[in-house]
């Protein structure tokens, strides 16, 4: 949702993927900026792009609908101010097939303006069983409530995201990882997560308290 400024960086890294066998489904959740019309540019020169236009109705939502348009077998997320390394979904898919996971995950950076901070270093790989993975998720070290340094097989997205609250994330995460067998995770850094004034993340709304309780219960 008017992120033309960022969204091209966004597009360009994931066309740049080293695994070229994936489809794009962007969702313009009703911008007034010229973001619908940047996602339809891209769409015209990539056939694995498609565009979804609809009234603004929230993050969850438009995951939502592009979870039930998604074709693939497995199913990632990027948001549309942030980007991706070239190798990240390679990297992803190759730790998830090795280690015969159900979802696989990578490291990010906290990209700011002037720097970055990994959240890891070293490219270790580790295997956890869904009762390690799910306290992971609780304890929130190793494992964040991210939905986006992660590719899920979507055989375990049995919940939607509930719509119009915040920590949409956390509160259905937990209940994707209790569906799987092992969780594979490599300990590079691949997603650059954006740091900025503005975004979901750091505004400065009073229900966030509230709706963070809702999402623990």
């Amino acid at each position: 949702y008017n992120v033309e400024r960022y969204l091209p960086q966004c597009i360009d890294s994931i066309i740049a993927q080293t695994f070229h066998d994936w489809e794009l489904i962007l969702v313009d959740d009703g911008s007034t900026d010229r973001s619908g019309a940047i996602c339809d540019e891209y769409s015209l020169k990539d056939t694995r792009i498609r565009v979804i236009h609809k009234q603004n109705s929230g993050q969850a939502d438009s995951r939502n609908i592009a979870i039930q348009m998604a074709e693939a077998e497995l199913v990632g997320f990027v948001d549309s101010d942030d980007w991706i390394d070239p190798d990240m979904y390679e990297t992803l898919y190759r730790t998830m097939v090795e280690n015969d996971a159900d979802i696989s995950m990578c490291g990010h950076y906290l990209s700011y303006v002037n720097h970055e901070r990994p959240s890891c270093q070293g490219g270790c790989v580790n295997v956890y069983e869904r009762s390690q993975a799910l306290q992971m998720i609780l304890d929130d070290r190793e494992i964040k409530s991210y939905l986006v340094d992660k590719l899920y097989k979507k055989e375990v997205i049995t919940d939607l995201l509930p719509k119009s609250f915040y920590y949409e994330d956390y509160a259905t995460l937990f209940k994707w990882f209790a569906g799987v067998s092992k969780v594979a995770i490599c300990h590079t850094p691949k997603y650059h997560y954006r740091q900025r004034k503005g975004s979901t993340d750091h505004d400065g709304d009073p229900r966030k308290k509230y709706h963070f309780y809702l999402a623990e219960k």
